[in-house]
C-alpha cells in the first residue's frame, strides 16, 4: 500500500459497528487511516479532495448507491466499495455490489476486500 491509497472512508456508520469495522481494517493495514462521515454529501466532499481512497464502507442500499454521484466518483477513483446497513442487507441477494452482513468478523471484511486473513 502506498501513501496515495492510505485512507479509507466510512459513511453513515456509528457506534460499535464503526469501531469494529475500523478496528478490523486497521489490524490488517496499520498504516491506513479511516475518515468517517455521516452523509453522502459529506462523503462526496471529502472524496473529491484526493484520489487516494483504497476502500469505502457505505451505509447505503445497492439501488441508492448505483444511482448516486458517489458511485460515479468512486468508480473514477477505482475505490473498492462495500455496502452495509439495513437497506444493503435487505437487497444483498441481488446486489451488484459487495455487502457486509451483520454479524461480521474481521475475516468477513477482509474477504470482501479481496484479502486473505
Amino acid at each position: 500500500m502506498t501513501t496515495d491509497d492510505s485512507r479509507f472512508l466510512v459513511m453513515g456508520v456509528a457506534g460499535l459497528v464503526r469501531c469494529d469495522l475500523i478496528g478490523a481494517v486497521k489490524e490488517q493495514f496499520p498504516t491506513i487511516s479511516p475518515v468517517t462521515v455521516g452523509s453522502e454529501v459529506e462523503a462526496i466532499e471529502v472524496a473529491q479532495q484526493s484520489d487516494g481512497w483504497k476502500f469505502a464502507f457505505l451505509s447505503l442500499g445497492p439501488e441508492d448507491f448505483a444511482a448516486s454521484e458517489l458511485a460515479a466518483l468512486f468508480a473514477k477513483l477505482k475505490t473498492k466499495v462495500i455496502l452495509l446497513g439495513d437497506a444493503a442487507e435487505e437487497a444483498a441477494a441481488n446486489s451488484p455490489f459487495p455487502v457486509l452482513m451483520r454479524p461480521f468478523s474481521g475475516a468477513d471484511i477482509l474477504r470482501l476486500l479481496g484479502y486473505k486473513p
